[in-house]
């Protein structure tokens, strides 16, 4: 069984998964620093969803208990297609 950690450093490309991609990034303002032992939470909203491309548009911000300190920003990813859908989409 992998750690968390260890996932995080292998990353989902490398444990066989395809990862998404992150195609823009928009909008952010650093406000103020997250500080170390400060619980900061990360809120996201998906604004919209393009299923031919599999292009999600979301909307996010990074907040403690004093307000938000990142954000909020927009960004535009690329979700992976399974083979069948890619080979539909190719197809058209």
């Amino acid at each position: 069984m992998l750690t968390p950690r260890l996932k995080s450093e292998l990353g989902p490309a490398r444990l066989g998964r395809p990862a998404a991609r992150i195609l823009a990034l928009k909008g952010f303002r650093m406000g103020r620093f997250n500080l170390v032992g400060t619980t900061t939470t990360v809120a996201r909203t998906v604004s919209a969803v393009d299923l031919v491309s599999g292009e999600v548009a979301v909307t996010m911000a990074c907040a403690d208990a004093d307000g938000i300190t990142v954000g909020p920003g927009h960004l535009v990813v690329r979700l992976p297609q399974a083979k069948s859908q890619a080979a539909q989409a190719a197809s058209y």
